[in-house]
């Protein structure tokens, strides 16, 4: 949850937590409308009594459903900023990084970004929403008789055990299923994009069947991650009976042995711990959920809290003397490109660097633009003032013999940067 708010302003984390608590009493509007029901005396009901009843529970539910109103606008808020400052902080990181193909990076960017939405942004969110309403719902059900209120607290905030004994399955089975979504996403991209390619070798049944049994694999491992999500909430309901039905009994022996129980307590106590069983089940379901994403959020804030490689160089183009390389060498697979280069340019030169293919023009560019690193030597740029840095990749603009063309107007692309 830390990692996630290091992304929200101060407005937002304010609004988010005061949002959380203010849907925390909404379990207890039935316990108290009931409450209030029982302690009416019937045998000497009044339009006055009737219309105060109804006044009451229309204001409960009022102010209540008026929190939730309050906390639904702070997840659509929470929602809307977590999702555009992770991802545009997770876009600036990619297109930096060389570790990722292209494909691994628009995955990340598109499809893994909405299922950490879905299945776990939102869920931390909801957890905290549950858990302050648990946590109201409990001080209400203690409040009405410590001792038996206790016994209903105790055994409902047991619900989550078979959950928990099983955490390591739903786990592993949530990284099983996220490495075949993954596996399916890039077969199938292969395949489209190799289609000319497998039509000219008539390979398209052999490449059918190859995606097929991948597709088998990952449906396969979605099965085995809901069944064993459904023998977890299969063994809550022998703690429904331990939450609802026991503590009740209990309290029917106490009223006999003489303590003071009252119906209308007895009756709020037993419906509020209802109640309470709804925020605790969707607890679970969400850790449920937050578990079958962690190995793809594990993933996604080990790219965020990467260092980044290289410094923003503080120097205007116009503050640059010299982009000065000295003894610069570099090897591929023990064939030697470049071997001891040193070369000055000054500003303002132009500089014509030529030889036949393979000699190492365009692998000094790529040194040059940081996309490589040389095996010895040095890339600096030396300012008007003496200073040497080599931290000045975002000063370096090329222009290619084979641009890009984005998805956009000629006059964007005309005059990008």
């Amino acid at each position: 949850m830390i990692h996630i708010f290091k992304y929200l302003d101060k407005k937002t984390k304010y609004l988010t937590i005061i949002g959380a608590l203010a849907n925390g009493g909404l379990a207890l509007g039935q316990p108290l409308v009931v409450a209030k029901a029982l302690s009416i005396d019937q045998n000497n009901l009044t339009y006055s009594s009737i219309w105060k009843f109804a006044l009451f529970g229309f204001s409960v539910y009022f102010a209540l459903y008026s929190l939730m109103l309050f906390c639904n606008h702070a997840n659509n808020v929470f929602r809307r900023e977590i999702h555009m400052n992770i991802r545009t902080a997770l876009f600036q990181k990619l297109m930096e990084d060389r570790e990722y193909s292209e494909d691994e990076k628009i995955t990340m960017l598109t499809q893994d970004m909405e299922f950490l939405g879905d299945n776990f942004f939102e869920r931390y969110m909801s957890i905290s929403c549950w858990g302050f309403g648990a946590l109201i719902t409990a001080i209400y059900i203690i409040a009405q008789n410590v001792l038996l209120g206790s016994i209903f607290v105790f055994f409902t905030i047991l619900r989550p055990i078979p959950q928990f004994l099983m955490n390591n399955k739903l786990k592993n089975s949530g990284d099983e299923m996220s490495q075949g979504r993954t596996a399916v996403h890039n077969q199938i991209s292969d395949s489209i994009r190799g289609a000319q390619t497998l039509r000219m070798n008539q390979a398209l049944p052999e490449n059918s069947q190859r995606v097929w049994n991948i597709n088998l694999r990952y449906q396969r491992a979605i099965q085995r991650f809901a069944f064993t999500h459904n023998i977890v909430f299969f063994c809550n309901g022998f703690m429904v009976f331990l939450s609802q039905v026991l503590p009740l009994v209990l309290g029917f022996f106490l009223a006999m042995q003489g303590h003071h129980v009252s119906v209308a307590s007895l009756v709020a106590m037993y419906i509020a711990a209802g109640q309470l069983v709804g925020p605790i089940q969707n607890i679970m379901y969400d850790v449920v959920e937050v578990q079958g994403a962690k190995t793809t959020a594990e993933k996604i804030f080990g790219i965020l809290n990467r260092a980044d490689d290289s410094e923003s160089d503080n120097h205007s183009i116009s503050q640059v003397e010299e982009l000065e390389i000295s003894h610069l060498s570099k090897s591929y697979n023990g064939r030697e490109i470049l071997r001891d280069l040193n070369l000055a340019i000054r500003q303002g030169e132009k500089v014509l660097i030529k030889g036949p293919s393979g000699c190492g023009k365009s692998t000094l560019f790529r040194m040059i633009t940081g996309e490589e690193k040389p095996d010895a030597g040095t890339i600096t740029c030396r300012t008007r003032d003496g200073v040497k840095t080599s931290h000045f990749v975002r000063q370096v603009g090329i222009i290619s013999q084979h641009p890009f063309l984005f998805n956009d107007t000629i006059r964007y692309n005309l005059s990008l940067g």
